[in-house]
């Protein structure tokens, strides 16, 4: 029910298919770095470059059981 990536080359392109219309209202998601999740990501010491969006994110145990997936 989640998904995230880490670019590491100067460009990239990241494409991937929904199963339905976009709807901003039934977005969710978690903070990237939370550690309960424990991803290891390769930063390497820099400093990730993320949306507004993705910053206002929390961590999943704060998120109320109605935002998970049933």
């Amino acid at each position: 029910f989640a998904h995230g990536f880490l670019v590491l080359s100067e460009i990239a392109e990241f494409i991937y298919k929904c199963s339905d219309f976009y709807e901003p209202a039934e977005e969710r998601g978690v903070i990237w770095s939370d550690p309960d999740i424990g991803i290891m990501w390769p930063l390497a010491g820099a400093a990730p470059l993320l949306s507004d969006k993705d910053l206002r994110f929390s961590r999943l145990a704060t998120r109320p059981m109605s935002d998970l997936p049933p």
